[in-house]
C-alpha cells in the first residue's frame, strides 16, 4: 500500500536483533506526470512491487537516519 509498515519493522527487531537486519530499499526517481497533489522534490523514493509501487518515503539523509534505529545496515538500489 506504499507505506512503511513501522510495526512489521519493530516484530522483525524483536525476532532477529537489530544487528541481523538489513533493509533492503529499491529506489525510483518519481515521474513528473505524478507530480500532482503532493510537492514532490527531485528526490529518489522507495517503491514497493516489483518496482511499480510508489511510496511517500524519499531517500534522503535524515529519512535514512531515522530508519536506521531499525537495521544495521542498508541495501540501497535504485534506477533510472
Amino acid at each position: 500500500d506504499g507505506v512503511i509498515d513501522y510495526d512489521r519493522l519493530q516484530w522483525l527487531i524483536e525476532i532477529t536483533g537489530k544487528k541481523r537486519l538489513v533493509l533492503d530499499l529499491s529506489c525510483r526517481k518519481r515521474p513528473a506526470a505524478e507530480k500532482k497533489d503532493i510537492d514532490y522534490t527531485d528526490h529518489y523514493y522507495v517503491v514497493t512491487n516489483k518496482w511499480q509501487t510508489f511510496t511517500t518515503f524519499p531517500v534522503t539523509a535524515d529519512n535514512l537516519r531515522h530508519l536506521a534505529q531499525y537495521c544495521d545496515e542498508f541495501l540501497v538500489h535504485g534506477v533510472d
